[in-house]
Order: C-alpha cells, then sequence, then structure tokens
C-alpha cells in the first residue's frame, strides 16, 4: 500500500493527466469546427455580403411543420415557401425562433386547423430502443425576385426538416417558427 506521500504523488499525476486529456479534447474540438462562407441571395444575385445600412422594410412569422411523417427513410422533408416583401429589398434574413420535434405524431398535424392561439397535442412514440439518430432544422431564403407592377418583391425560402433515430424507422414531426426580415433601403 503506497504511503501518504506517494499517494500524494499517484493524485497529482492523476490530477495532471485529467487536465491534459481535457485540453487535448478541447484542443481537438476546437481545431476541428470549420465555418465557410456563404452567398446572401439578393435581386441581382447571389453576392458575398451586403453592405449597409438597411433598413428594416417587412417583418414576417410563419410556421412550418412537417406534419406526422411515418419514418425518416426518405430524408430531408423540404418545404417551399414564399413571401412578400416591399420594393427596394436587398436581401432577406430568416431567424428560426423555436423548434419543436419528437418521436411520435401531434394533432393536428395540418396547421392550417389551428388558430393563432391554438395549441397542439402529442402522442409519444417510444423510443427507447432507437435514441437520438440525427435532427436539423433550417431556413434558407434561395431566391430575391425584382420588384414587380404592385411593387412587391417575392422572396423564396427552403425550409427544411429533419429527425432520425438511429435506424431510420420511427414516426416523427417538427414545427419550425421563424421571422424573416425584409431588409433594404427606401428610396
Amino acid at each position: 500500500m503506497p504511503s501518504n506521500t506517494e499517494g500524494e504523488k499517484l493524485m497529482n499525476i492523476l490530477s495532471s493527466l485529467k487536465w491534459w486529456f481535457a485540453l487535448v479534447l478541447a484542443f481537438l474540438f476546437v481545431t476541428g469546427c470549420t465555418t465557410v462562407d456563404r452567398v446572401v441571395r439578393t435581386p441581382a444575385g447571389p453576392v458575398a455580403q451586403v453592405d449597409g445600412p438597411l433598413s428594416i422594410l417587412r417583418v414576417v412569422r410563419k410556421t412550418s411543420t412537417t406534419g406526422n411523417m411515418p419514418n425518416a427513410r426518405d430524408g430531408v422533408v423540404n418545404e417551399v415557401v414564399v413571401i412578400s416583401c416591399p420594393a427596394f429589398t436587398e436581401t432577406a434574413v430568416p431567424i428560426v425562433q423555436s423548434v419543436a420535434r419528437g418521436f411520435g405524431g401531434i394533432t393536428p398535424d395540418d396547421l392550417s386547423a389551428v388558430d393563432a392561439n391554438g395549441s397542439l397535442s402529442f402522442t409519444y412514440s417510444d423510443t427507447s430502443q432507437r435514441p437520438l439518430g440525427i435532427s436539423s432544422a433550417s431556413v434558407a431564403v434561395s431566391d430575391v425576385d425584382a420588384p414587380d407592377s404592385a411593387g412587391e418583391q417575392r422572396v423564396t425560402l427552403q425550409v427544411g426538416h429533419f429527425l432520425s433515430d438511429e435506424n431510420f424507422d420511427d414516426r416523427w414531426f417538427q414545427v419550425v417558427t421563424y421571422t424573416v426580415l425584409c431588409l433594404g433601403n427606401q428610396e
């Protein structure tokens, strides 16, 4: 049995190794991250950036849902959403406000049947044998049109939903609420 001094030395070594291990893990996670540039959609086409100052010309709030999906075998569920922004919109910026997702189902699964103050009920699907595999939610601008004769601009959004257990076979749903800022300069 080690003496107090030997025990203290052993504890110091283990403590040092613990911190060393934590630093190595932190280094691996930090150095493993990547950031890449993405384009900003404008009426003139995709650009690297839009310089300001820009004003908020309109705020649009939306909720999109997958409805009840039987499984995840078909991959990402995409929805095309078109909104109207006023003339002089340079770009639109979607901001995801909330995401509700789960294995099971929601009632009703068609959000058009729910008023602004309505609620959804959730039916749980037992996934104790199949833990979460992957999930994602995205809202992105795919196109900003030039103004039409009425002075409005169509902005096309791509809303993507995905949730899966480890073998892609459980029922699932997802609801994403987001706000879109129409940004530009009124002339």
